[in-house]
């Protein structure tokens, strides 16, 4: 069952985090050839607290509110994935097309979604029925999370109800 997140999580580290479909598509990303261009893979987010949600949309690099994003959830229902330079810089779409195509085909042959639907220039991937998931979610114990968890929970079973 998934919790909201408590706590942000990002890079290598952060994929023990994320749903274990999400993290066998990044072992076989990992594990095909490299495209032309592409060095190796940099990992993004896996979760998202509620600050670096509000702080992602802000920005303009999300457009949902905290609990409305599949980075909200523990585990992990999606993790941002790119495309790296031998610098370490991560490419963008134009720099690095073959990358991105390997991340998509990827995980469409893994049954999961790219964020590419909404024309973003990074390897957003998700969980296809993440939203299903939500649906049956219940609030953490308490105890588990923070009391911003517990009525963000609270409030969206209110609203699904």
């Amino acid at each position: 069952m998934s919790e909201l997140a408590s706590t942000t999580r990002r890079g290598w580290a952060g994929l023990a985090h994320a749903d274990p479909a999400l993290q066998a598509f990044v072992a076989g990303l990992v594990q095909s050839p490299l495209p032309d261009g592409v060095a190796g893979w940099a990992i993004g987010h896996t979760t998202r607290d509620a600050a670096d949600q509000a702080a992602e949309l802000a920005a303009g690099r999300s457009n949902a509110e905290f609990g409305e994003s599949p980075h909200n959830y523990q585990p992990s229902m999606a993790v941002d994935v790119w495309p790296i330079d031998n610098e370490g810089n991560v490419l963008d779409r134009p720099d690095a097309p073959e990358g991105y195509r390997l991340i998509a085909e990827l995980a469409e042959a893994a049954g999961l979604t790219g964020g590419f639907r909404w024309g973003w220039d990074f390897g957003h991937v998700e969980l296809s029925d993440w939203r299903d998931r939500v649906e049956t979610w219940a609030p953490p114990r308490a105890g588990s999370g923070t009391l911003l968890a517990l009525l963000l929970g609270a409030l969206l079973l209110l609203v699904r109800t």
